[in-house]
């Protein structure tokens, strides 16, 4: 059974790499697959030292600002800020990273994943389902409900950490929301969850993907920093752990 890790970087988070395989090498060796959304030279190489670099040339559907209303412009900027247009276009490439995984059961793992214990239990998860992830807490619900993104009757999901298998039918549906509706979006995880809500899935425990924002968890598989201000936390930790 092929078993691996799959993750994605551009020049701009790049810097996060040696945190995350610090971490998750501690625990796991199970190879992993660099996806290149536009790093340096100098970080491409590192990868290649560490797994295998796979670079991105699938055709994306374009990502555009101008084909979301205005109103929803508005709405948007306030919310998330200016930047969330250039970061809508590297978002939105992450199902489209899942086609490339060369593993038949992959477990995908946001930069900002801090990964504590071994990873053995997400494939496990993979069994019996096609696609394994956390719901996101009652807190993000209502706030998606309320900000119009998911239906009353839908669920957010957590796309930072996903299991999956590489044929699963859901990333096929998930792809498809993006292609046709991207302008509905904010987030990837948003299209992912209308998909899901004609799938079967296993729904991860919340400490398989533990919001830093809670504080620290000493249970938690892994840790996620979400967020600006907790990813400069990383960062900060970063320049500690840098010789001077």
């Amino acid at each position: 059974m092929s078993q691996g890790i799959l993750i994605a970087s551009d020049q701009n988070q790049e810097w996060l790499l040696p945190w995350w395989w610090r971490h998750y090498s501690a625990s796991n060796d199970y190879p992993v697959a660099f996806v290149d959304f536009g790093m340096s030279p100098e970080m491409k190489a590192w990868c290649l030292e560490r797994g295998e670099l796979i670079p991105f040339t699938l055709k994306m559907p374009r990502i555009l600002k101008s084909s979301v209303s205005l109103d929803q412009q508005i709405i948007w900027e306030n919310h998330y800020g200016k930047k969330i247009w250039q970061r809508r276009k590297i978002w939105f490439k992450k199902p489209f990273a899942f086609q490339l995984s060369p593993f038949a059961f992959s477990i995908w793992l946001d930069l900002d994943t801090q990964v504590n214990k071994n990873l053995e239990p997400l494939f496990n998860s993979l069994l019996f389902f096609d696609i394994a992830l956390k719901r996101d807490s009652e807190e993000i619900q209502w706030l998606h409900r309320e900000r119009g993104y998911i239906d009353s009757n839908e669920v957010n999901y957590d796309c930072g950490v996903v299991a999956f298998r590489k044929e699963a039918p859901i990333l096929l549906h998930w792809i498809e929301e993006i292609e046709e509706r991207n302008s509905e979006y904010v987030f990837d995880q948003q299209a992912l969850s209308k998909a899901l809500a004609k799938h079967a899935l296993f729904e991860l425990p919340e400490l398989a993907n533990w919001s830093a924002a809670k504080g620290i968890n000493p249970d938690a598989l892994i840790v996620h920093y979400h967020g600006g201000y907790l990813k400069e936390w990383i960062k900060q930790q970063e320049m500690q752990h840098s010789p001077a």
